[in-house]
């Protein structure tokens, strides 16, 4: 049987229950092992999400074994996986050091190589490329997630990766629609705005998103973003609705004048962009209502139930389960998943070039921002540096980790190395005179801090007696953020790493020592980016 005829057959089996199960993904972190086979049974499930457990191949597919054979329809496994495996950390650079390369090449080259390391762990579905466009310096959720603020940049890269994924026989998800990255909001946190007028929407995030559909993307996730002026409410921009809830924008906009065919999955069920809107046991409906097709971290029980009701009553058209159903079978045996899922192994070899690709990418995004002539720094062995990590207090780990890789490879130079962790202000006033040099190192990364992208607060303590006015021995490093400028205009120089991830860190000291240099180009404007 042909994978298309599969769908078709899968469908004419199916009773109504089987359907609404096909529209649920749940989170896969929630559950024990002998609850996940209940679920499975009871409710019909369609997919799971694959959360903190993607680096550990054995733990969630010895959980998940016995629950996946007991679905009579393949359960198709998504993961984030915007970096690689992992979550948000992941052993790539993120999409704007892809942009600072400016090499199209290395976009689909690592859209292939995640989509390789996914089937590594049974997951056919990942939820990348994220193709906003970061205007705004103080997006909170975008920033380095993104391939930069130039729309025609953000286009080329986010339509090559979503090319290498899918060409290795894996969903790509283009996100957040209809786009993110213009004002300062958090969808984690309220629903945030694209407040610009259609027309200029049309010219700039139009243009990205026709792109990725033309490059075949099977999946899209509309974000908790709203898009007023589309809907009539440009001076009431706090009305609209966000996509997730709104069928104008999903079916008009992104099905009929966009042209998209495939599968709509929603952004995460729980952020407060979309319960502000809407009831938390109405989400799901409301959101297949919409148009949408998959629900993302839906509860398997409750949500199950209120859709049968929703169907039984007449508020959910049954025919637009159906549909929905529909689409996911298609996407399932689009991905020839008409057998039970399962994982790949990785060679050896392969698994060496994704090593030497990261790191790669990593010494070719380095970017200096100001002061070129600071570097390379001339340390010999025996000297003593000192380096510092300024990150949020009580940042997640795994956005804002402690750089230990720096300082593993300035010893392998020889060098003696001190370190401080957000030191007072009274630890670094001498500092220069103590050391040959001193290596101050940020990270503000995108949720680190839920609802703020800036170096502000407790990051600035260490600064109070700016000890590194005059000084030419103190050199800067962006490991997140290429914005910190603004809250530093008088930093003599910073190099951006875009990432804390151990193989930028390595690059960083590379760059450093003169073992290699910083040819990247900022994929976002870097002056008078923020606006008094």
């Amino acid at each position: 049987m042909s994978n298309g005829n599969w769908a078709a057959d899968q469908l004419r089996k199916m009773n109504l229950e089987d359907a609404v199960g096909q529209l649920l993904m749940v989170d896969d972190r929630q559950y024990s092992s002998r609850r996940w086979f209940e679920i499975v049974k009871k409710n019909h499930l369609g997919s799971i999400c694959i959360r903190e457990t993607i680096e550990r191949a054995g733990d969630y597919q010895d959980r998940l074994a016995a629950s996946l054979e007991e679905s009579e329809i393949p359960i198709i496994l998504a993961a984030d996986m915007e970096n690689g495996l992992g979550c948000r950390g992941g052993q790539f650079p993120p999409q704007m050091a892809v942009g600072a390369t400016q090499n199209m090449d290395f976009a689909e080259k690592r859209g292939h190589m995640i989509a390789r390391m996914a089937r590594s762990r049974g997951v056919h579905w990942v939820f990348n490329p994220v193709i906003d466009i970061n205007y705004n310096p103080l997006s909170p959720e975008m920033n380095i997630r993104t391939f930069g603020d130039r729309w025609q940049d953000v286009r080329d890269f986010s339509a090559a990766q979503i090319r290498g994924i899918q060409k290795a026989g894996v969903a790509a998800t283009a996100k957040h629609f209809p786009g993110a990255g213009m004002d300062d909001r958090d969808q984690h946190l309220c629903t945030s705005l694209n407040p610009l007028p259609m027309k200029e929407w049309m010219a700039t995030y139009g243009q990205v998103w026709k792109a990725a559909i033309d490059a075949g993307v099977m999946t899209v996730m509309p974000g908790h973003i709203a898009l007023p002026d589309y809907d009539g409410l440009a001076a009431s921009p706090n009305d609209a609705l966000p996509a997730t809830l709104n069928a104008h924008l999903l079916q008009e906009l992104l099905r009929k004048e966009l042209g998209f065919k495939g599968v709509i999955v929603s952004d995460a069920a729980t952020m407060i962009g979309l319960t502000s809107r809407c009831r938390a046991e109405d989400c799901c409906v409301e959101f297949l209502k919409a148009g949408g097709d998959v629900f993302l971290f839906a509860n398997p029980d409750a949500d199950f139930a209120r859709v049968m009701t929703a169907v039984q009553t007449g508020e959910l058209a049954e025919e637009r389960v159906w549909e929905a159903a529909r689409r996911v079978l298609e996407l399932k045996a689009a991905l020839g998943l008409c057998h039970k899922t399962s994982a790949e192994t990785i060679s050896a070899e392969e698994q060496s070039e994704v090593d030497d690709f990261s790191e790669e990418l990593a010494r070719k995004s380095a970017t200096i921002a100001k002061g070129a002539e600071y570097f390379p720094v001339k340390l010999n062995k025996g000297d003593n540096v000192l380096t510092v990590t300024i990150r949020w207090p009580g940042a997640v780990p795994v956005l804002c980790p402690e750089l230990t890789e720096i300082d593993a490879s300035l010893r392998k130079l020889g060098c003696n190395v001190f370190h401080l962790e957000n030191p007072p202000h009274h630890d670094l006033q001498d500092a220069p005179e103590r050391y040959k040099y001193v290596f101050i190192n940020v990270i503000v990364w995108p949720h680190a801090m839920m609802g703020i992208i800036r170096m502000v607060g407790p990051m600035i303590m260490p600064f109070w007696r700016a000890f590194y006015t005059g000084r030419t021995n103190c050199i800067f490093t962006s490991f997140g953020s290429p914005y910190l400028l603004h809250e530093q205009p008088h930093w003599p120089n910073l190099l951006l790493m875009y990432a804390p991830s151990a193989v930028c860190q390595r690059a960083a000291v590379d760059v450093w020592t003169g073992k290699c240099k910083a040819e990247g180009v900022a994929p976002v404007c870097l002056e008078e980016t923020i606006k008094y």
